[in-house]
């Protein structure tokens, strides 16, 4: 299981912090061995953009980005290491 499935409910719990009407949705990828993280809001789009939509896609964007960054500057770091690892074992 990866970092972020194995921290779903601290970062659901992050998220609703942000007062969204909708929660994040989470969709294993089996055969991929991944998952997709997804905020989503319906939209024609023949109409004109809606506005409230658009903010709200703007805050969803927001609480991601601030949700999911320590996750991902954690990630970096192990990379890094993994990487300077590999190399000097070569």
């Amino acid at each position: 299981m990866g970092v972020l499935a194995a921290s779903r409910d601290e970062i659901d719990r992050a998220f609703a912090a942000a007062d969204l009407p909708k929660a994040l949705e989470w969709e294993e990828q089996v055969a991929a061995g991944r998952w997709a993280i997804r905020y989503t809001v319906p939209a024609n789009y023949e109409d004109e953009v809606d506005q409230a939509q658009m903010r709200e896609l703007n805050r969803a964007a927001e609480a991601m980005k601030r949700v999911f960054d320590p996750y991902v500057n954690r990630l970096d770091s192990q990379l890094e290491e993994d990487s300077s690892e590999a190399s000097s074992r070569a």
